[in-house]
């Protein structure tokens, strides 16, 4: 007989997912069960897939694998196209991604430092999320996956 969860079983689920790795399959699929249905706020269903240590062994050695590659990247694109309709900003998403990207590029920053970064000049006002999902994409289309077996399959 199927049964509903109640507050009390969501909150030890949500407990649980928040005490696994960051991108653990494990975490991935409570989470997913929880968002399809319907029982995680916006926050918490949209949180990234890397956290920084992470994000910062990615810079130096490259992706683990495609997969992890491809939902940081659907991942990123997703946050940034949601944020976009929903702050009813103009013009098109891909415009101010390029733009980060070249700040990104030219001044030849990391993580972190892209976080601290003046954005004077800029037309389009974004958040810390945003730019989080704006470094994830950029470190999706820059770097290259780090497995030999991938390498050979080129």
């Amino acid at each position: 007989m199927p049964r509903n969860l109640t507050a009390a079983d969501r909150s030890t689920l949500i407990r649980l997912a928040s005490t696994l790795p960051v991108g653990s399959e494990e975490r991935k699929a409570i989470l997913a069960g929880l968002a399809a249905e319907g029982l995680l706020s916006d926050k918490q269903a949209s949180r990234p897939p890397l956290d920084k240590e992470q994000i910062a062994e990615i810079e130096k050695e490259g992706w683990p694998d495609m997969m992890s590659q491809a939902e940081a990247s659907d991942w990123a694109v997703n946050t940034i196209r949601q944020a976009w309709r929903e702050r009813g900003m103009v013009g098109k998403p891909e415009q101010m991604m390029r733009e980060e990207f070249d700040r990104i590029r030219k001044g030849n920053l990391d993580y972190l430092k892209y976080l601290r970064v003046s954005r004077a000049g800029s037309k389009f006002r974004i958040d810390r999320a945003m730019r989080r999902a704006i470094y994830i994409q950029y470190l999706a289309k820059n770097k290259k996956v780090k497995s030999e077996l991938w390498r050979r399959l080129r």
